[in-house]
């Protein structure tokens, strides 16, 4: 084992229950997560099975990262399992924690929609409806809340979704990042419909604004596109 991951598992098992830990763990488990999820999902379930080190609201975060690193993985199943326990852990606070609520709620989106799950809609709905009525309501934030509620309404009634998605790449900012995402989603959505075989993904997309990806300015231009394409629907299509 070479000294950095020497340095990685250190900090893991002795972190202290302190901000600037976590924001350290963060950013070594991001580095290491794009690379190889596998390694850090197991180091970061090693952590949560030796805790408690952390307060309930830091748990909670590890347990968020932990789903997109399972996500990662395309363990979905896993990663849902592990939303639900840190929307646990959020329930108990005394003091709702909008900024790691908005985060999970996002995740759970996410997840929802790739696993066709029937609540999908109506996960999304709800993660729209808490970043609309706080003060975390960016408008870039919004806009991948809407076209993850598009995609998932695409694999119920793919019309439906496209007119959605339609709709938001058209009010979308000209040349900038959001709107290369919104129009290889539509791409997707209109290929998938003419019975175009999908390609072959290197990679999953992490959510922009998630805890792997946590810049929503930076996304990949394939994250829409992904949620179209790599989903075993059950519902109506016209292809």
């Amino acid at each position: 084992m070479n000294g950095r991951a020497r340095t990685w598992r250190w900090t893991l098992h002795r972190a202290p229950a302190a901000p600037e830990a976590l924001s350290l763990l963060l950013d070594q488990v991001r580095g290491i997560g794009l690379r190889n999820p596998a390694h850090a999902a197991e180091h970061l379930l090693s952590l949560l099975a030796a805790g408690p080190y952390f307060d309930r609201g830091i748990e909670a975060e590890l347990w968020i990262l932990l789903a997109e690193l399972l996500n990662q993985q395309d363990d979905i199943t896993t990663g849902l399992t592990a939303v639900h326990r840190a929307a646990q852990l959020l329930e108990t606070d005394a003091r709702t924690d909008w900024s790691r609520l908005i985060t999970l709620l996002g995740v759970s989106a996410d997840l929802s929609v790739q696993a066709d799950d029937s609540s999908a809609v109506e996960v999304c709905d709800h993660y729209l409806s808490v970043i609309t009525n706080t003060h975390a309501a960016d408008p870039q934030r919004l806009i991948t809340g809407r076209a993850l509620r598009a995609a998932a309404a695409y694999h119920r009634r793919c019309d439906y979704g496209r007119s959605q998605l339609d709709s938001l790449c058209r009010v979308a900012s000209r040349h900038s990042p959001m709107k290369q995402m919104l129009e290889a989603g539509v791409e997707a959505m209109r290929d998938r419909c003419r019975g175009v075989l999908p390609p072959t993904p290197t990679r999953i997309p992490a959510l922009p604004g998630g805890l792997l990806n946590p810049h929503l300015s930076r996304a990949d231009p394939d994250f829409f596109a992904y949620r179209i394409w790599h989903v075993r629907t059950r519902g109506h299509h016209c292809d």
